[in-house]
């Protein structure tokens, strides 16, 4: 989600990943979610079988994302992510280890101010590097007590 979201720090291009072509969770729930005949023109959005600038491919998938609902049900995703993590959570000894998990579920998964921010004001931008924090996040809070 962090490819579409406004961040200056970040010095990747807008839309990274569909302009790479990449396969993601937004792809694939805007594939399983569109029409016939706007899925084909997303994969082709992806796959640089246009005419189209990046900057125009980025805005118009962008509007295709938008159309498919995906960014809510994505956030929807993080919520449920982030509720189980909190459960997991709070299974853990000692305590100092438990307010960790509780630190690191606060900081990197609760994204629900954000995440409204991004409904009222979406943005196509660049990928922030904390996307490897969230992902690491929820596989160590999700996995721990199996590690």
């Amino acid at each position: 989600m962090k490819d579409w979201e406004q961040d200056d720090d970040n010095k990747r291009l807008v839309g990274g990943d569909l302009l790479g072509g990449r396969p993601t969770v937004l792809l694939a729930l805007a594939l399983e979610n569109l029409k016939d005949e706007q899925r084909a023109e997303l994969l082709d959005l992806v796959n640089g079988r246009t005419d189209l600038s990046s900057e125009q491919r980025v805005l118009r998938a962008r509007a295709l994302y938008f159309e498919a609902g995906v960014f809510t049900k994505a956030y929807q995703l993080v919520d449920k992510h982030q509720q189980k993590a909190e459960e997991v959570a709070d299974e853990i000894q000692p305590d100092e280890l438990r307010r960790l998990m509780y630190y690191l579920v606060d900081t990197v998964l609760d994204h629900s101010a954000e995440g409204e921010a991004h409904h009222r004001h979406p943005a196509p931008v660049v990928q922030r590097s904390s996307s490897n924090c969230l992902r690491w996040a929820i596989v160590v809070v999700s996995t721990w007590p199996n590690l």
